[in-house]
């Protein structure tokens, strides 16, 4: 099981960040007053030094705008553990990633993910569901109601 360090760490940069930064200024307004060119460097500026963890489009595609020494897996499994949730109140069977994997590694995806999510925590290649599963042995619990 990942210790979650990134996004510890990830956190505490942006409180950094954010006292040295932007504590006691005007930051909405000074970016108000910028012309577009410097408007788009200055959150340049701000994306690298801080990085956004995950950007998702509609599709599901994802990538991360992080800095070095951050791991982008800490960061999915904590969008695994939201979808873990949503699958959870859900009364479909298919995998609330199955979307999320088809969009970024399709290869993993097999028919577990659609009938059986739970189950993919048993597979030996683990796809992100798979990983939050095992990782806190929800595999293990018996999910049928009498």
């Amino acid at each position: 099981m990942s210790s979650n360090r990134s996004i510890q760490n990830w956190i505490g940069a942006i409180i950094n960040f954010s006292k040295k930064e932007l504590a006691n200024r005007f930051t909405f307004t000074e970016l108000f007053i910028l012309n577009n060119k410097n408007f788009n460097e200055k959150i340049s500026d701000y994306v690298k030094k801080i990085g956004i963890p995950l950007v998702l489009n509609q599709k599901d595609e994802c990538i991360s705008l992080l800095p070095e020494g951050f791991d982008q897996n800490d960061f999915i499994q904590l969008y695994a553990a939201n979808k873990f949730i949503d699958y959870v109140n859900s009364d479909t069977k298919p995998c609330q990633m199955l979307p999320f994997c088809n969009s970024n590694r399709k290869s993993i995806v097999n028919s577990q993910c659609t009938d059986e999510p739970i189950l993919r925590a048993s597979c030996k290649e683990l796809c992100p569901f798979g990983a939050f599963v095992k990782s806190y042995g929800l595999h293990d619990i018996d999910w049928k109601v009498p």
